[in-house]
């Protein structure tokens, strides 16, 4: 093991000398070139590795800003979505009001401004409940309407709620007529939030798109309020009677303010 290490160290000092000698006789560039010659391949390949390994890294680096900045992109994005849904939402609310207010201002009703608080939890009546009762002048019988469109009758009054039977349960009837002939009817709720006019004469020329209001026969719902439209015209043979089925002008599944007419 000595005569080994004391091998390469004598190799060593050889080599030493060698270089000394070479350089002392001018001769040292060219060995300089070869060495050179020799180790620059590797130099280059570590270099080269080198170059790599820190782009690498300096790519890692920019996709690591760019995920932020995608991210930071996309909370403003959001927000700008988020306030772009409230302000369309202010703008239908502020819409709506305007036409309660406007339906208020034309009629010359007093009228009791109410908010839904629920609909019919079991689904068999077309019934809704609003956070206004006896407390704030609600009273049974009064009628109900949502941006001067009728929508039903008080049937229950409590101290701070009411209960409202809507037009489309099949259990309301009321009385209602064209608005360009002189004809009435009878107005029923359908199963599906439908309405159904019946008992119009037969000899009426009735058309598709006909508007249907109130009559006021009976005293139960004032005259004019308005209904819906004709959408189709059943007639039968030897009948003294013809049938329509109307499309309501208020969507009763979205309902969320509606106005108690007071008088």
């Amino acid at each position: 093991m000595k005569k080994i290490s004391f091998l390469i160290f004598f190799s060593i000092l050889i080599i030493i000398f060698s270089l000394l000698f070479f350089k002392s006789k001018g001769s040292f560039s060219s060995v300089d070139s070869g060495i050179t010659k020799v180790f620059s391949p590797v130099g280059m390949v570590f270099a080269n590795s080198t170059g790599g390994v820190k782009d690498f890294f300096s790519n890692l680096g920019n996709i690591g800003n760019l995920q932020k900045e995608n991210k930071e992109l996309r909370s403003q994005i959001n927000s700008l979505e988020s306030e772009n849904a409230r302000m369309t939402v202010n703008e239908k609310e502020n819409e709506a009001l305007k036409r309660e207010l406007g339906f208020k201002n034309d009629s010359g009703f007093s009228t009791i401004p109410a908010e839904i608080s629920f609909f019919d939890p079991t689904n068999i009546r077309d019934t809704i409940v609003i956070n206004k009762g006896s407390n704030d002048g609600v009273r049974t019988n009064m009628v109900a309407t949502s941006e001067g469109f009728l929508i039903g009758k008080v049937t229950d009054v409590y101290t701070t709620t009411s209960k409202i039977l809507l037009i489309t349960d099949p259990l309301s009837t009321l009385p209602g007529m064209m608005t360009t002939i002189d004809a009435t009817g009878l107005v029923q709720g359908q199963i599906g939030n439908g309405l159904q006019m019946t008992q119009i004469p037969q000899e009426t020329d009735l058309k598709k798109g006909e508007v249907i209001v109130t009559s006021g026969l009976g005293g139960e719902y004032p005259k004019g309020l308005m209904i819906g439209k004709v959408e189709s015209i059943t007639k039968k043979n030897n009948s003294i009677f013809q049938s329509a089925s109307l499309r309501t002008f208020v969507n009763f599944k979205a309902l969320e303010r509606i106005q108690i007419i007071k008088n």
